[in-house]
Order: C-alpha cells, then structure tokens, then sequence
C-alpha cells in the first residue's frame, strides 16, 4: 500500500514515519523523501510488498506555502536556531523601498527558471559521508556544493512587513530555505523560514487528505497505485500468465505495448507484478509487489523492518 501522510511540526520525517508505522502495526515501510524537522505537510511512504516499487516514482515537482520573515536572520534559515534582528534604523529604510510588486518582480526575474542554489548548511546532505547538520552542530564549516534546480514558480502570495507569504513549484531536490536566502539576499535584508508546508508531491495534493484518517498526531490516507503511478497502465492476466510471472518466465507481448514501457499484470483484483516490455515480450520487473485489492483503501500488514534512509528526495 501507498499512503500520504501529513507531517506534523516539530518532529523528523524519519520519526513520523516510523511513528505511523508503529501505530498501524507495519513492519516493512520506505519513503520517497523528507522534511526539515520545523516544516509540515505531504509525506509518500510505501509498506509491505510495495516498497519495491519506491525506485519506480519519478522525481516530481513539489509545491510548497512559506512564510519568509524579512526582519532578521537565524544561523539555520529557519526557528530551529536563534534570530538575530536587524538594527531598526536599517529595516525602517530599506523597507520604505520594497514592496510586493517589487518583491514578486526579484522573485519572478532572478527565481524562475533553472536557477542554481546552495543547500543550507544546516540539512540532511552527507558531506564526506556525514550529515551536514551534525558537523554545524559541532562547531565546524560545512561547504556546501552548489546544485542546479528549477523553479516553475515562486509566486508572492501576501506581503505584509516584515512577513512575505509565497507558493512555489518546484524540482525535486530543491531547498526553499536556500529559495528564501537568495531572496533576501536579493532585497537587501535578513532572511528566515518562520513557516514552511509542502502541499503537493506532483499531482498528488492535499486534496487527497480531505477525508483522512489519523493515527497518534499524523493524519494519513491510502492511496491506490492508479494515483501514485498515473502513468502507468495495467493488463489483465489469467492463471497460466500468472503462473509463468511468479516463476520468473516472461510471456509474450500481446497487448502491443512498446519497448520499454512498464504495464502492471492484475490478476483477479490484484496487482502481482510490474513488468516491461522487451522484443516481443513482457518481463518480470518487480514480482508480488501488492498486497491488497487495486484501488481499494483496505491494507494488510506484515513483514520485517525496513525503513531506507538512502532513498531521501528532497
């Protein structure tokens, strides 16, 4: 099964995972990507038997709401480390110069587009196989390798001095604490995440959450594959092709799919395997990947321990 989760603030995306995990009595669950411990919203896990199926997401586009105060600057780029404000004389004049079509013309000019940035010092990337927040906490300099993303929009909802309220789209792997230091940087003033929330993973929204369940503190909802994988077609098979999958035979192409594609194999309201096209047939890709019914919210449960913290996405 697949779930979106809803990440509450304050607490690593590792321990809502686990957490959820804990709480629904799963054994077996991976992720396709995190958030900063002081930030909320959409996370995508995977239990059971459709974990192996992570490797096959595709690096989407994330959506995200921010609050970016103007005021002042924190070592973090976020509340998880003291604000030091700016001197008073120096905010009063510099903010009698921007305004949100100032703010929104800097954003859209220099922040739109394939845009390279340098993730914050104080996250999750290893650097010479340690995480850099661990090395900032300890005192030394961490430098950060600067990386290419792209930003489809970095809209100015609001401004209202010294809060600036923006939604951006944006590629995976992309910091908007990076985002609101350019930003800041850009205008002349101090920069900080005073909120953040990621509200959409692709096409999968909040919309998705408006009759979600809860467990503990974390609200979840299942998903089927059809939303998780849109792109991504499925066939029917009988018992004979089933058969021949489960031992790792291939079984001819009769569905004129093209080499390369991916077609999942439904066997009686089951999805059983992912398989691709090759010359003519179909190949086993991933076998006994589903363990409930197709597009049903039921889940079945079970397994051994397996969270992959190596399959982190910004």
């Amino acid at each position: 099964m697949f779930f979106l989760l809803d990440k509450p603030y304050g607490i690593s995306s590792h321990a809502a995972i686990r957490r959820f995990a804990r709480d629904i009595g799963e054994k077996k669950i991976g992720h396709t990507g995190t958030l900063d411990p002081l930030a909320t919203g959409l996370l995508l896990v995977a239990t059971g038997n459709s974990t192996k199926l992570i490797s096959y997401i595709p690096h989407t586009e994330k959506t995200y709401e921010c609050e970016i105060q103007l005021d002042g600057s924190t070592e973090s780029g976020d509340l998880g480390t003291a604000v030091i404000p700016i001197d008073p004389t120096t905010l009063k004049a510099i903010r009698m110069q921007i305004s949100r079509a100032s703010i929104q013309s800097i954003a859209s000019e220099q922040f739109v587009g394939d845009v390279t940035q340098i993730p914050p010092a104080h996250s999750a990337l290893r650097v010479d196989g340690e995480r850099a927040y661990i090395r900032k906490r300890r005192g030394e300099h961490v430098s950060m390798s600067a990386r290419c993303v792209h930003i489809r929009e970095f809209h100015i909802v609001c401004y209202d001095f010294p809060t600036v309220r923006a939604r951006m789209i944006v590629s995976s792997g992309t910091y908007v604490r990076s985002l609101a230091r350019d930003l800041g940087h850009a205008l002349g003033l101090g920069w900080y995440l005073k909120s953040l929330r990621r509200t959409a993973i692709g096409l999968l929204s909040e919309w998705y959450l408006g009759d979600m369940r809860s467990v503990g503190e974390i609200g979840y909802k299942a998903l089927p594959l059809s939303a998780v994988f849109p792109d991504i077609d499925r066939i029917d098979i009988d018992d004979e092709q089933m058969h021949m999958l489960e031992n790792g035979i291939s079984i001819p192409n009769r569905f004129s799919l093209s080499d390369g594609a991916l077609v999942f194999a439904e066997h009686r309201w089951y999805v059983k395997s992912l398989l691709r096209a090759r010359t003519g047939v179909l190949s086993v890709e991933r076998n006994n990947i589903c363990e409930s019914p197709v597009d049903r919210d039921e889940a079945s449960y079970g397994g051994g321990l397996c969270i992959d913290g190596d399959l982190e996405r910004e």
